[in-house]
């Protein structure tokens, strides 16, 4: 069986084929396709199984990507199947299309967004698309790495209180993002998750301790930081 490694074409229309020389393609590397400016669409042919984590890396006009039923996401870094864990593609920022068939076991598409299937983890929403406020829904517990990484258009998130987890990265770039609501039950908000957006304002509710790193808000105007009373840990 075939892993591909490396992408060094110059199409506008790719696609990673089933086959190569009568052998079965069945999975994509981490950073497999980097710095292919030309590339706006993205076919991945049914019978890949795996997709490894930011298989995508800096794909300036790509627009649309394709994904079939057969594969599933897994972290590059430990080698074990998940689904949207370490992230989807970078620094796509035209990205508007993500199609995935609705019989794909890991993965679904809701609203333009990519989650898995239990529709837990929201992997990642299309950073081209112009959307201003987004309202992630009830039951999603985790924001993957890079989700909405370099969306210009974004101004404001709602959270649900079910998330727990906002990722490494997860809104980087977003230089546009002004408001958003850290959720009662969040546990983790990973470095770098809102670095380079415009929040000046913060609130701390009383429930989240131990979860932010000082590195969560770097290259945003921060001006004030509310901490709710009771909170045992900040203050």
């Amino acid at each position: 069986d075939i892993t591909i490694h490396s992408y060094i074409g110059h199409e506008e229309n790719v696609v990673i084929p089933a086959e190569i020389n009568g052998r079965k393609v069945k999975s994509i590397a981490q950073y497999a396709i980097q710095y292919s400016p030309e590339m706006k669409t993205l076919t991945i042919s049914e019978g890949v199984e795996k997709i490894a984590s930011l298989f995508v890396n800096w794909a300036p006009n790509l627009v649309k990507v394709s994904l079939p039923t057969s594969a599933g996401l897994y972290s590059a870094s430990s080698g074990s199947f998940h689904t949207g864990i370490s992230g989807f593609i970078q620094q796509c920022e035209s990205l508007e299309v993500i199609e995935v068939s609705k019989e794909n076991p890991y993965l679904a598409v809701v609203d333009g967004a990519l989650y898995d299937k239990s529709l837990t983890t929201l992997i990642t929403y299309p950073a081209g698309s112009k959307t201003e406020c987004v309202k992630i829904p009830e039951g999603v517990t985790t924001i993957s790495s890079d989700a909405f990484e370099c969306n210009q258009y974004l101004k404001k998130v709602v959270f649900p209180d079910s998330v727990v987890e906002i990722d490494y990265w997860a809104f980087n770039g977003c230089s546009a993002l002004e408001e958003i609501n850290i959720p009662k039950n969040c546990k983790f908000i990973g470095q770098f998750a809102f670095c380079g957006t415009s929040i000046k304002h913060i609130k701390i509710p009383a429930t989240v301790v131990d979860a932010i790193f000082g590195e969560s808000f770097m290259g945003s105007p921060v001006e004030t930081i509310e901490v709710e009373e009771g909170n045992p840990y900040y203050r």
